[in-house]
This record gives C-alpha cells, sequence and structure tokens, in this order.
C-alpha cells in the first residue's frame, strides 16, 4: 500500500527520474489511481493541497467524484481546487452541490467525512460575486452567517 502510493506520488508530482523516463500520460495515471483505495487517493490529494500542488489534487478529486459524486466533502474539496488556481466560476457547480451537507463538526483530514464544512456558504457567495450573481452571493452570505 505504501508503495503504491509514493508511486503515485512521484507520477503525479512531476517529478522525473535521471533515466529520463516521458511523464505519463493522464490516461495511464487515471488508471493507477482507479487502482488506488479510496484512502490512499483521499491522503494524495490532501497531500497535494497540503503542498500547493492544486492542479494534481484538482485531477485526483475529480476521479474520486466519478466513484462518488454525492460525497460532499469530495466536492468542497474540489471546488477549493479549482477558487486556488483562480477558475471560481467553474467551483459555483461543485458548492452548490455541496452545500445541502454541511457540518459544523467537519473533519477536513478524515476520508471518512462525507460532509462539507460551514464555510462553503463563504466559497459560494465568492463564487457568485466572481461570477456577477450579486443576490446569489448574498444569500449565500446570510447563510454562513447564521451558522
Amino acid at each position: 500500500m505504501l508503495k503504491t502510493y509514493l508511486i503515485l506520488g512521484i507520477l503525479l508530482s512531476g517529478v522525473t527520474l535521471v533515466t529520463a523516463q516521458p511523464r505519463p500520460s493522464r490516461e495511464e495515471l487515471r488508471a493507477a489511481l482507479k487502482e488506488a483505495t479510496f484512502i490512499e487517493k483521499f491522503e494524495l490529494a490532501n497531500g497535494f493541497m497540503f503542498d500547493k500542488i492544486y492542479g494534481e489534487a484538482l485531477f485526483v478529486w475529480e476521479i474520486m467524484l466519478e466513484e462518488d459524486p454525492n460525497n460532499a466533502n469530495l466536492l468542497y474539496k474540489t471546488g477549493m481546487c479549482l477558487v486556488y488556481l483562480n477558475r471560481e466560476i467553474e467551483a459555483i457547480t461543485y458548492f452548490e452541490k455541496a452545500q445541502y451537507s454541511v457540518s459544523k463538526t467537519y473533519n477536513p483530514f478524515s476520508a471518512l467525512e462525507r460532509n462539507a464544512p460551514p464555510e462553503i456558504y463563504y466559497y459560494l457567495a465568492k463564487s457568485n460575486h466572481s461570477k456577477g450573481n450579486i443576490d446569489t452571493a448574498f444569500f449565500s452570505m446570510i447563510s454562513f452567517c447564521r451558522m
């Protein structure tokens, strides 16, 4: 398990070995990730986010969402990657789906967490504001303040 995690980490981080092997394609990486467990993928993507490698984290979160499209935690984390990549308008879709499963006891480090944190309302408002949806942004902020 640890060996698989390390190999995936090396492949996704873009580090090339001294032997000058070509970087694997996205499809090869997708196939390798399909074989990893949910927890391994979760820890890998969380590690990428911690290291601020948001593009790679986004790739892993999107693969995980294919397996579990209603997981509010995955939706939130995917949206956050998009925010950090300055693609806030794209994040709206993810935040809108996740806003219905919010928990004040949210644990960002648990692979078992299926809810989103209350901060999702803030980021939903911020994303809607970027898109020009001022009324929607206002109501999202009201929801955030009520939490």
